[in-house]
């Protein structure tokens, strides 16, 4: 058909470049270089002229990842790192934090548990920049269900939450030992 296919460096009208193979249909396939003049630059794998596979994608912003891709969407294990510098390591789904994964916050906070569309949800565990811990059930980013929160004075407070706040039974432990039901 006149088309070049195999290994091949192609640089676009617009100034974008891609160094990889092409398919006899002249779609990326397998690991190539794929580079626009904004900044964008992705090393990887590619399937049907998609992201897919392992690859580091950066992105003009200064969004960062590292990780499994499928269908050009961050999809699997993989690790993000935002232009703020705040950094998730764990799973993704369709772009998505989905599944085990910890993120690290700006602020220095940590939380490390399950994720449902890019919220928390689930089982998890945050450790705060003030020493705080709370350990528990999540639902929609908010503490939800039952918990443990530990404050750094020693005050400790074991029960039902609902929606980031103490809901319906539980135990509140003051640092001298006093107990309230």
């Amino acid at each position: 058909n006149g088309k070049r296919h195999g290994i091949v460096t192609t640089i676009f009208p617009d100034g974008t470049k891609y160094i990889g193979r092409l398919d006899k249909n002249y779609k990326k396939y397998g690991h190539g270089t794929y580079i626009r003049i904004d900044g964008h630059k992705y090393v990887g794998q590619f399937k049907n002229d998609l992201y897919h596979g392992e690859g580091t994608l950066i992105l003009a912003s200064g969004e960062k990842y590292v990780g499994q891709f499928k269908n050009d969407l961050y999809h699997g294990e993989g690790t993000l790192i935002l232009p703020s510098g705040e950094k998730y390591v764990g799973q993704f789904k369709n772009n998505r934090r989905n599944g085990e994964g910890t993120n690290f916050f700006l602020s220095g906070d940590k939380y490390s548990g399950q994720w449902k569309n890019d919220e928390r949800n689930g089982e998890g565990t945050s450790f705060y920049q003030s020493g705080d811990k709370y350990s528990g059930q999540w639902k929609n980013d908010k503490m939800h269900g039952h918990g443990t929160h530990i404050l750094t004075n020693g005050e400790k407070y074991i029960g039902q939450y609902k929606n980031h706040k103490c809901s319906g039974k539980g135990t509140s432990i003051l640092s001298n030992g006093d107990k309230y039901i």
